[in-house]
């Protein structure tokens, strides 16, 4: 890579270390190589040192390293210290851009995902409370952005889901269903979002059927399930088993519609594929 060797010769200059890290990076998500992510933390990190007190450039080095070190953790999942440092580089981005600005609103979400990331790996209640605030707050500073407010509706939806697995809360659990409801009408067909955002709504609404017993939180899941599915690739991973979750939620329904022919199995048909889709319904 030419832009490392000029970085060798330069190795004073903050913005060619910037690029390189942002080279490094955009590497490693086309090709996967954990090397060069840690390259690119190593790099960024050594910008971030370098950097002056110019409001851009220190907003900048202090995302894209918080931004590199949260994808280490997702990836390897071994140090929580990354999440911590990535929480506190964006929290210190996040409080040098100006409220007016567009970035604000998407460095909010970031910042909500770190401590989501870290709700799952610590359990603590704070995490994903401070996560549903700050997703709240890029909402009210959104600027329209359709494919932007999508997404931040689909995290809210699945931190809310979150805390009401921990609170078992239904009013929680609603509000997820809304939020991810108003995300899939705001993503167009052919999104590669869309199936996963009906697969979670449909999931969000058999946990609150497994609560409230609404028939019609079990059909319009049922019916989500499956345009999930046809909606899926045939070659994506997870094609089977939202198949399988689709199939299985249709022979739930029509076992609750007709009770009567579903009696005599009721300690094995029925219930077997009642626990196949909520042992298979993880948030994807």
């Amino acid at each position: 890579m030419i832009l490392r060797q000029v970085c060798e010769l330069n190795p004073t200059s903050q913005i060619i270390q910037t690029n390189l890290g942002g080279l490094l990076q955009e590497r490693y998500e086309r090709f996967g190589n954990v090397k060069d992510l840690e390259d690119a933390i190593a790099v960024l990190r050594r910008a971030n040192e370098l950097v002056s007190d110019d409001p851009v450039d220190k907003t900048t080095c202090l995302n894209n390293l918080g931004l590199s070190l949260w994808a280490r953790f997702r990836i390897l999942k071994e140090a929580t210290k990354d999440l911590d440092e990535a929480a506190d580089l964006l929290r210190q981005a996040e409080a040098r851009i100006p409220r007016n600005s567009p970035e604000k609103p998407l460095c909010l979400h970031n910042l909500a995902c770190i401590y989501e990331s870290r709700f799952g790996a610590s359990g603590d209640i704070k995490d994903i409370e401070e996560a549903i605030t700050l997703l709240e707050q890029a909402g009210k500073l959104a600027t329209g952005d359709h494919t932007f407010e999508a997404s931040r509706l689909g995290e809210l939806a699945t931190a809310l889901h979150s805390r009401y697995r921990h609170l078992n809360d239904i009013n929680d659990l609603s509000s997820a269903i809304a939020s991810m409801n108003a995300a899939v009408q705001l993503t167009p067909n052919g999104r590669p979002d869309l199936a996963n955002r009906l697969h979670n709504l449909a999931a969000f609404l058999l946990a609150r059927f497994e609560r409230l017993a609404d028939e019609k939180d079990l059909k319009d899941a049922a019916s989500l399930f499956s345009r999930a599915a046809a909606l899926t690739p045939v070659d994506h991973p997870n094609k089977k088993a939202r198949t399988e979750r689709a199939k299985a939620s249709a022979r739930l329904l029509h076992s609750k519609q007709h009770p009567a022919k579903h009696k005599e199995h009721d300690t094995t048909g029925t219930s077997k594929a009642k626990r196949k889709v909520e042992d298979k319904c993880l948030i994807m």
